[in-house]
């Protein structure tokens, strides 16, 4: 209710000529901590969001770096995706970012690219800023799974 998200997404070519993805996902609360003293009538609304933060990518891709993490990220298998979890905290009239890097595996080529982002439920109002090669393929605010297809 009180967080808002942005999403960025980034797809680019390594030099050895690997497809990398780069995903930002910026978590900005601005508004202070909320009254939690139930004895005096408060109602405690805005608190600290503890958050996991999991990223379902291709399966076999390899994760460069996970920067934002509070706990040692996982990299496990499930519904066919490999999937990058990690854990941070946004406290009230506060700011944090994980920055997920890795590199998708050989199988998926630049021609034909094709990038599914889907929308976690029950979120509303995430912006969501697509961009692969040079192209930016999406602005705006994220309300329903999108695919974007492009060669670059």
């Amino acid at each position: 209710m009180f967080v808002k998200e942005t999403i960025t997404s980034k797809t680019s070519k390594t030099i050895g000529g690997k497809i990398q993805r780069e995903v930002v996902v910026e978590f900005k609360n601005p508004y202070p901590h909320s009254d939690c003293n139930l004895e005096r009538g408060g109602l405690c609304l805005n608190a600290t969001l503890r958050n996991w933060i999991r990223v379902y990518v291709p399966e076999g891709s390899k994760l460069v770096d996970f920067d934002g993490s509070e706990m040692k990220v996982n990299t496990y298998n499930d519904l066919n995706k490999t999937v990058f979890e990690g854990f941070l905290k946004v406290q009230p009239q506060g700011f944090a970012k994980a920055t997920i890097k890795y590199t998708l595996p050989e199988n998926i080529k630049s021609k034909n690219y094709s990038l599914m982002v889907q929308k976690q439920p029950g979120v509303n109002g995430q912006e969501l800023n697509v961009q692969v090669g040079n192209k930016t393929v999406n602005k705006g605010i994220f309300d329903i799974d999108k695919v974007f297809k492009v060669d670059f």
